[in-house]
Formats: C-alpha cells, structure tokens, sequence
C-alpha cells in the first residue's frame, strides 16, 4: 500500500563505521510467524534463465549504414534501418517455431518499441541485443526555434495537448499531487536538462515552459549557450518498449532514454511473461519510471543502470522469483520531489508481492525518495552486498509483508528524512552484519499500523500482518547526533517479545539516550532493562571500541560462546 511519509527532517554527516569488525551469523528467530508459522531466514530458489542456444535467425538494424532499408531482409549487408521493422519479422519467426535475435549497431533510434502478446505455447527466445552505443530515445531533435529578444528566450510551435495525468485509481484523497508532477513534458540541450516550470511562473536560464492555449513552447537558455548551434531534444513518445505475455524474452545492451511517459507509467514495461532477462541496459532522464516489470515470473534483472528518473529507478509487481544484480537505481525522482511528491509509490526502487526475490550488489543512492521499498506480500526476499546511502528517505522500507525478509552484509547510510531500516506490519526480518549509520530519523524505525490484513496472491491466503518476529543481530549501528535514534519502536509487546537483538555495536553521540521505547528516551542500559535484548552487545557514548572487538564476536552469531567484557 501507499502511504505518505510524515515530514523527517535532519542534517546529515555520516561517519562509516567498519564492516570489516563484523563475523558471520547464524541468527535465528524462535518464535513462528503468527500468521504463516515460517522461519525469517529466507531460503534458496532458483531463477529460471533464457537458453539463448536456441536462437537460429540474427536480424541486424543499423540505422547508420547507407544501404539500411526497412524492405532489406536483415543480413549484415544489408540490415533494417528501424528496430520496430526488425522486431516485427523476428516475432512472426519466433511464432513459427524458430528462435530469433535482433542485433542493433550503435546509434540514436527515435522510435517506440512494441512486441506484441504471444499464445503460451510461443516459447523459442527472442532476442534484443544492442551492439555498441544502442539508445533507444523518446526524444526528436527540434530546429526552427524562434528568438524572443534578446532575453535567452526561444520559442517553438507545440502540437501536443496531453494535459495533466489524473490520479491513479486508489490514489485521489490519499496523496496530493501537484500539478507539475503530472506534467511530462521533457527539453535536452546539448544533453543536458532544462527545467519545467508552469505557464505564469517565470522562466530563468536553464527552464522552458509550455503553453498549451496558445500552442507555443518556449525555452531560456544560458547566455553561454550558442543556441542556434545546440542540439535540442523534445521528449514527444512513450512507452519506449512494450512487451506483454512473452516467455523467453532478453533484453540487452540498450539505453533508453527521454520517455515522456506520464505517472505512473514506466519508460519500458514488461507484463505477464516468464523467464525474462534485462541485462546491461540503462534507463535514463524518462519521465516517469525506467523499468517496470509486472505480473511476471522468472525475471533476472542483471548490470542495469535506472538513474535521474522522474519517478522510481525501476519496480516490479507480483513477480514469482526475482534476481536484481549489480544494478544501481540512483538519483531518481526528480520529477516528484518538483512538487514534494517523495513518500508515496516511489523510490528508488519499489516492488510488490515478490515471492522469492534475491537483490544482490545492487546500489540505491541519493535518490529523493526511499531507496528501496518492499511493499506488501513480499515473501522469501534477501538483500545481501547492497548499498543504500544518501536517499531523502529511508533507505529500505518493508511494508505489510510476512516474509521472511532479510538484509545482510550490506550499508544503509545517511538518509537525510527517512531511517536506515523501517518497518511496518512486517514480520520475520533477519538484518545481520550491517552498517547503519547516520540516519535522519533512526538507524532502525517501527512505524505504521499495529495489523494490516494482506492477501498472499498465490494462494489466496487472508493474513493479518503486525510488526514481529525481527532477528538484528551482528549489526554495527552509528547515530551522528544526539537526535538521531539508534532504535526507534512503540512498546508493542508481540513486537518486543518476538525481537531477537544481540551482538551488535551500538555507537551513540556524547549527549544522547540512544533508543526510544513508546516515546520515551532510553539509554543502552535502560533499553537493555526495559526489553531483555542486547545482553551480549557494546555500546560506546564518545570515545572507541576496542581493537580487539571482533575477537570477541561469536562465528555463529547468537550462540552462548563467546562473552562480552
């Protein structure tokens, strides 16, 4: 579900503590989930992939070739100028048994992409491989702009009444959306953005702004800029790419880039198919989401970069077995953030009732928005190796899931507005061998709802979801001030009798209590005294820890063989 954030609010210098100090654990929850009885260490499944040997016919597009012609037949010699050309001839093959890949040269194509609906027994793979520098843009290059004055100002005829983007179904009386987060209206110079500001509101140098009732665009540029020799682009398509209902799809090695796709679309959507592979592109400057993946199964999302998107980086929804490698979803929501829009539906990254999901180096960085959010019937999920740092908000979020939810071996850092990790109505969350630090509103927040009542889409099974059964143990925890917490809970007592938190370092500024139980400030003894967690944890007010810390943390973290000094 969504849910807008309450205002969170701090300055920010995060000092990093060392993960190095931190063993391997073997942490373990005693008690069941109440609603599923599952344990929270999550387990091991498998990712279907594409078996791209059986590709037979390679169509080859290369836009810059002389000889490119849409009635050529594909051939190195002679290829498509147009990648829509080339997909359609590759589906009809596909179709008729024969697997296909379309090989595109480097180049800017101005088109968007659509492969249509396929019968369930379509199964051979198809292929779409970018060769080089493969963009795929929602953007024309416009000439014949009009000087106004002397000012900067430049002025073009515009075509396009597409107006404000309403409300998404569930979203009018819950969240306000501001006019400017509806628009989608994009200008690149020279590659680099301008600002959209509204009809009325005053251009200055680096902003264009459109009048739909008078049909005119207009741009201010810097007086820097040579305007008459820039390159100026106008996002006027979207989606980029559309694919529905395809078994054995990949889609590799291309940038899109400057979808002027309205909220909450995405640049490229890929619904109800099953074994898919995203792998090596990028999704740049769209303005809405980059990527989004739905109703699907056997998805691997491999080396992508989702990066200064208007919305989310990228997000899923209901994906039975996800794998998101080494891909970074950083600096996105810009367009949001213009009108205040950060709690609600984005991020950079935000997926949905995942079941059997694994992020693994994956990086989430200075977006404004959460980094990562899970929310609601995510089941089986773990993220290990990952980087979550400088987000407005925070940097992973678990809503309404039963799980088992876990994150190890990674950093959830310097969240200016957010915590490092909240939860809400989330059980059976493991967090071992972490750096957390520096977060505006705690390094670990409970929030939200007491119950919430979430439908697992598999079986149809009702459960009834409240914080409990969370494992924190093997963590290195850093406050920067004495008002940022290092844990931050209400007194719930199904959540503090099922919390299992032991052999963690607790570092706390000179000055402050360091936990709040229900509102009132504790500090690490009285926290200690108040719940019975961390009897075999440090912490430190000012000063170091020892030098031979690590020495003194079990292998197996949670065992009874190792005693704090």
């Amino acid at each position: 579900m969504r849910f807008p954030d309450s205002v969170r609010s701090a300055s920010v210098n995060a000092v990093f503590l060392s993960i190095a100090l931190l063993p391997a654990c073997g942490c373990g929850v005693s008690s069941p989930a109440r609603a599923q009885g599952v344990k929270s260490r999550t387990g091991p499944f498998t990712v279907l992939g594409v078996d791209e040997s059986l590709v037979r016919s390679v169509l080859n597009v290369d836009r810059n070739n002389p000889v490119a012609s849409d009635a050529n037949p594909g051939t190195t010699a002679l290829p498509f100028r147009t990648i829509s050309a080339a997909l359609a001839l590759a589906d009809t093959l596909v179709r008729e048994g024969m697997g296909t890949k379309v090989a595109i040269q480097p180049g800017v194509y101005r088109e968007a992409l659509n492969i249509p609906r396929a019968d369930p027994g379509v199964v051979q793979p198809l292929v779409i491989e970018g060769t080089g520098s493969t963009i795929v843009s929602g953007a024309d290059v416009w000439t014949g702009w009009q000087q106004k004055g002397s000012s900067g100002m430049w002025t073009h005829a515009w075509t396009y009444q597409w107006g404000n983007a309403p409300y998404p179904p569930g979203w009018a009386g819950n969240v306000y959306l501001a006019p400017i987060v509806t628009r989608r209206e994009m200008v690149f110079v020279n590659g680099s953005p301008l600002t959209e500001v509204l009809p009325g509101q005053g251009l200055y140098p680096g902003s264009f702004s459109v009048s739909e009732t008078a049909h005119t665009i207009t741009v201010m540029v810097d007086p820097s800029i040579d305007f008459n020799a820039a390159t100026v682009e106008v996002a006027v398509r979207s989606p980029l790419l559309l694919a529905q209902g395809r078994t054995n799809l990949v889609v590799r090695g291309i940038a899109f880039q400057y979808a002027s796709t309205p909220l909450p679309g995405g640049a490229v959507t890929i619904s109800d198919s099953a074994k898919v592979l995203v792998e090596n592109c990028s999704f740049l400057w769209n303005n809405w989401n980059g990527l989004d993946v739905l109703t699907s199964q056997d998805v691997t999302i491999r080396g992508v970069h989702a990066e200064n998107d208007g919305g989310s980086g990228m997000g899923g929804y209901e994906i039975l077995r996800l794998l998101v490698d080494s891909s970074d979803t950083s600096s996105n929501n810009w367009r949001g953030a213009m009108g205040g829009f950060t709690g609600w539906d984005v991020g950079g990254s935000k997926f949905e009732l995942i079941h059997n999901g694994l992020f693994r180096a994956y990086t989430s960085m200075n977006n404004q928005a959460r980094g990562l959010w899970l929310d609601t019937d995510d089941m089986n999920v773990s993220i290990e190796s990952s980087r979550f740092e400088n987000n407005l908000g925070d940097a992973i979020f678990f809503e309404a899931n039963q799980g088992p939810l876990s994150v190890t071996g990674s950093r959830m850092c310097g969240s200016t507005q957010g915590a490092g990790v909240a939860g809400s109505a989330s059980s059976n969350v493991l967090l071992t061998r972490n750096v957390v630090c520096g977060n505006a509103q705690g390094q670990f927040l409970i929030t939200g709802d007491t119950d919430r009542n979430v439908t697992n889409w598999e079986t149809g099974e009702v459960l009834d979801l409240r914080a409990e059964n969370w494992t924190i143990c093997g963590d290195s925890m850093q406050a920067n001030n004495w008002n940022q917490p290092s844990f931050n809970t209400p007194d719930w007592p199904w959540f503090l009798q099922s919390l299992d938190s032991n052999w963690n370092l607790w570092d706390i500024p000179k000055g402050a209590s360091g936990f709040v139980l229900g509102g009132e400030n504790l500090s690490f003894n009285g926290w200690r005294g108040a719940t019975n967690q961390d009897s075999r944890s440090l912490a430190k007010v000012g000063g170091t820890f020892p030098v031979t810390l690590a020495s003194r943390f079990p292998q197996n973290c949670g065992t009874e063989r190792a005693a704090v000094p």
